[in-house]
């Protein structure tokens, strides 16, 4: 009995200390932090390391290797809370047939993976909630890992977590606190606390997924974005324009050709037709683009398809301005990254919201940058 006692205060006091809240509402200080630590996997790949972006007071426990449609997320602790970052679009194939898979699925429901494994999902007590196809599918890949975590710090006393994404990261980081946050107790223990700043953000779901999410979550989930960015406006809601040909899509990916993703991220990602055209969006954008990803990563079975396409955000968006070249032209590791302002991909670069972000809330930091 004296043990169990000295537990439970034990318990207690870890709670109360180890994990101290992260502060209420929005917080520019743990704005900037998240894009900072967004950029770590860019950072990777350039320079082989993140430690010149990570900001000093994080530091990183773990990195996932990639997971389903090459997918990955770490995990940063600093004193008062842990971060789970969610990563971006990839130039793997696999990366972009997610973004492809835009037919919409139910908000509830369960996915079964390769080699067997059924996986529960539930995003919204709204049951007209619908949810994009290929990010919900890349977050239950990453789900169970990003569980098995949360329960390790839970052990420690941690129980309060920030989560973070850029582009197709910050799709996935929603779609991913809408599950953390309605799993069971005895998945998810319900003293866990969960904010949410993505960057970037594409359209996770339905008007009604947002409009519960945002009933739950507006205080605690922010979205930064660049009014110029392109990929902020995906998947397009209703759109007169041809639909694309999923079979030019598969041949050009199948052959890793990277200079027609750019092409194929206006051209297809999330393009959805209206009216009589709804069964011709849902057998390109759904059945088709299933069998493809099930060739790569081996059999998955997916709820079925909605004729559903009222993409939104689940939460209004802060916006930032827009990229200006001379501002970042002299800014340390900007020519590493090699961006042209011509690229119409330049205005969703991850470290141009860093930068931007900076410049404007923290000129102070920029200026030393």
């Amino acid at each position: 009995m004296y043990r169990k006692v000295v537990g439970v205060l034990l318990s207690f006091f870890l709670y109360n200390s180890v994990s101290a809240q992260f502060t209420e509402g929005f917080n520019k200080r743990e704005a900037l932090d998240m894009i900072a630590i967004c950029n770590s996997f860019t950072f990777q790949d350039v320079y082989g390391d993140d430690e010149a972006i990570i900001p000093k007071s994080y530091k990183k426990v773990y990195q996932s290797e990639s997971i389903g449609l090459d997918n990955k997320w770490e995990l940063l602790k600093n004193e008062k809370f842990a971060v789970i970052n969610v990563r971006g679009s990839t130039g793997d194939p696999l990366s972009w047939m997610a973004n492809i898979y835009s037919a919409m699925i139910p908000a509830n429901g369960t996915i079964t993976l390769p080699g067997g494994q059924v996986i529960p999902y539930y995003l919204s007590d709204n049951p007209l909630a619908n949810v994009h196809a290929g990010w919900t599918l890349s977050m239950v890949f990453l789900s169970q890992e990003v569980v098995s975590k949360i329960r390790q710090l839970n052990k420690e006393g941690v129980f309060h977590f920030i989560i973070t994404g850029h582009s197709q990261g910050a799709a996935i980081a929603q779609l991913l606190r809408a599950y953390l946050e309605h799993a069971p107790d005895e998945v998810v223990d319900k003293r866990n606390k969960f904010k949410t700043y993505v960057f970037a953000s594409p359209k996770p779901g339905n008007k009604f997924f947002a409009r519960n999410y945002s009933n739950y979550f507006s205080k605690s989930s922010f979205v930064i974005n660049n009014p110029k960015d392109p990929v902020i406006t995906m998947p397009l809601s209703k759109s007169n324009d041809p639909f694309f040909d999923v079979e030019e899509a598969y041949e050009h990916l199948s052959d890793t050709n990277r200079s027609y993703l750019t092409a194929l991220a206006f051209k297809a990602v999330g393009r959805i037709l209206g009216g009589k055209e709804d069964s011709m969006f849902i057998k390109k954008s759904g059945a088709g683009v299933y069998k493809q990803i099930s060739k790569e990563t081996g059999e998955i079975e997916m709820p079925d398809y909605v004729a559903d396409m009222s993409y939104c955000l689940p939460v209004d968006e802060q916006f930032i301005e827009p990229f200006n070249e001379k501002y970042f032209i002299n800014k340390k590791y900007y020519g590493d990254f090699k961006m042209d302002a011509s690229n119409i991909f330049y205005q969703h670069k991850p470290y141009l919201y860093f930068l931007e972000f900076q410049r404007e809330y923290f000129f102070d930091e920029f200026e030393d940058w």
